[in-house]
């Protein structure tokens, strides 16, 4: 069977509340600081075009975003079309309910974040493909956090560390911590939102997602006898959708820009990258065939 099609929003909109590496940056969102020479976000919009799942790519913009200044390359694109845009919406699940809405019944919608720039389009299809066999309501990615150490343990030693507080995850069969990557199925995956948006409020406290799952389901997760499927099953099963991970062994899937330690990793990934590519010559068993390991 071909590989579904999807259509793909990726997330741009800014914190209420600020965000340090916007502030560090001075830009109006930490989608456009620069890694490798580009805006991040234009990392992430070539990582999901090259998966060649998508049927149409939409940004998530706030209406005043100075796009024009801030990432020409990218207004040029939305302005001949070959992009969408979309005025964010209050809170990232408010602006995934907005186009969940206008999508036909059956339609497949990819979701991912901006401030991710060692997303590439093979974690994309790896993701999407696992997806499509689950054929849920809801995907999630997450990565086991012992994939994610691992990698930090096995960075390259010119690597800033990676110091990012990730969000963890602990259940019976591991701990896992986010990837921001999701694919939702129109028009059940709506249920799940007005869900989303209390979650998004507790993301950083664990006990309290847990306590979501009602008082069974915190027992046995304060009991250790809770899986991770067996979690999203039941926040599934509370708004009648089926929920479903997917996971990641990549670190890079789990790596996303949440403070200047994260930036300052990701911008030596890329200058090491660079360097690479600019000395064919060197020897290649001295250099790590991935920027970080998994």
């Amino acid at each position: 069977m071909p590989p579904l099609s999807y259509r793909a929003l990726i997330l741009s909109g800014r914190r209420s509340s600020g965000d340090p590496v916007a502030d560090a940056e001075k830009v109006s969102s930490k989608a456009f600081a620069h890694v490798g020479g580009r805006p991040m976000i234009d990392h992430v919009i070539r990582a999901v075009e090259g998966s060649g799942r998508m049927a149409d790519i939409q940004i998530s913009l706030p209406q005043d975003c100075p796009i024009e200044r801030e990432a020409p390359g990218l207004a040029a694109r939305l302005a001949r079309g070959e992009l969408l845009r979309h005025q964010s919406k209050e809170g990232p699940s408010g602006s995934v309910l907005s186009v969940l809405q206008a999508m036909k019944p059956g339609e497949r919608l990819f979701v991912t974040t901006a401030d991710h720039p060692l997303l590439t389009s093979d974690l994309v299809c790896r993701f999407l493909d696992e997806a499509d066999k689950l054929d849920a309501d809801i995907a999630a990615a997450l990565a086991p956090l012992d994939v994610v150490k691992a990698a930090r343990e096995a960075d390259p030693a010119d690597l800033p560390p990676r110091r990012g507080r990730r969000t963890r995850l602990a259940f019976k069969d591991g701990v896992f911590s986010g990837c921001n990557m999701f694919a939702l199925k129109a028009p059940a995956a709506e249920r799940g939102i007005a869900l989303w948006q209390r979650i998004e409020h507790d993301r950083k406290k664990p006990v309290r997602l847990v306590a979501r799952l009602g008082v069974w389901g915190l027992l046995n997760w304060l009991a250790g006898r809770l899986t991770l499927a067996d979690a999203l099953g039941r926040l599934g099963r509370r708004v009648d959708l089926l929920a479903m991970p997917v996971i990641m062994r990549d670190a890079d899937a789990a790596t996303d820009i949440d403070s200047l330690d994260d930036l300052a990793m990701v911008r030596a990934v890329f200058a090491r990258q660079k360097a690479r590519a600019a000395s064919p010559s060197i020897d290649s068993s001295s250099i790590d065939a991935h920027p970080i390991n998994s």
